[in-house]
């Protein structure tokens, strides 16, 4: 229909991030839900080649200390209940960033 080049996830993730930041008054909309579940499942996957789903493989160690930042104002900010799914998301993005301090091969 549109001819719009694909924004890559490492660039398009942080600003669904900030707009969630800036929008703390409409943490009703879907952007919230999504974006928290949405790093949830990111944190999950188990490969790069799904590039609908490797955002944790691009992500530098900034860009995942970024994202714990952000699920822990989630957390201590937001007055609806994300849970499980927030809860589960630091659990998951806490053993990426390990997985990335401490790699296995």
């Amino acid at each position: 229909m549109w001819d719009v080049p694909e924004i890559p996830l490492d660039r398009a993730v942080p600003l669904y991030m900030l707009w969630c930041i800036e929008h703390k008054n409409d943490q009703g909309s879907l952007v919230f839900d999504q974006t928290i579940s949405a790093l949830n499942k990111y944190a999950r996957a188990k490969s790069s080649s799904a590039k609908y789903r490797n955002f944790k493989y691009l992500c530098s160690e900034e860009l995942i200390s970024t994202v714990q930042v952000f699920l822990d104002w989630c957390k201590s900010e937001l007055l609806l209940d994300y849970d499980p799914t927030l809860s589960r998301a630091i659990k998951n993005w806490a053993a990426v960033s390990r997985d990335y301090s401490h790699p296995t091969d």
